[in-house]
């Protein structure tokens, strides 16, 4: 099935894919062979209350952010601060899966690799880079929201700023 849109004649190949329903592979043949078994994907711990962690700045030792987690029956609530901005004194309600990859991000050794993890517009003050974290004071933030670290490397910290 092809979708085109006739007001400038683009073909959605992707509405197809989208649209078709999954079809399994066909059994292989010849005799049955064993399959190791499958374990279950493990389930990040969270904490039971209340978690708080305030990243240090490497230059000053004051937080670079201060990222909460408060369970809330089902979901989580996220309040946090950060060199970008936060949510103030109110908090977001995300999914378990959001928060436990925030808590698991920040109980292990923060690297240029694991920080995106956490889905935080500014990587709550990491430089990628430099692999350490800064305050809102030592990124030096411009008005555009542009932030430059202590090694000069440039950061989008504003999270309705694109260079696109």
């Amino acid at each position: 099935m092809r979708a085109t849109i006739p007001q400038n004649g683009l073909v959605l190949e992707w509405w197809r894919r989208r649209t078709s329903p999954v079809q399994a592979a066909p059994p292989p043949s010849g005799p049955a062979v064993a399959q190791p078994a499958q374990t279950p994907a493990p389930v990040a711990t969270l904490p039971k209350g209340p978690w708080r962690v305030d990243p240090p700045c490497s230059q000053c030792g004051r937080p670079a952010a201060t990222i909460e987690l408060i369970p809330d029956g089902e979901l989580w609530r996220l309040r946090y601060a950060g060199p970008g901005g936060g949510t103030g004194l109110r908090s977001d309600a995300i999914p378990t899966t959001r928060a436990a990859a925030i808590h698991e991000t920040f109980t292990e050794p923060v690297t240029a690799a694991s920080i995106g993890r956490a889905g935080l517009y500014d990587d709550a003050g990491f430089c990628r880079p430099c692999g350490a974290f800064y305050c809102p004071a030592h990124w030096r933030i411009s008005d555009i929201g542009t932030g430059r670290c202590p090694a000069d490397h440039v950061k989008s910290l504003d999270p309705h700023w694109s260079p696109e």
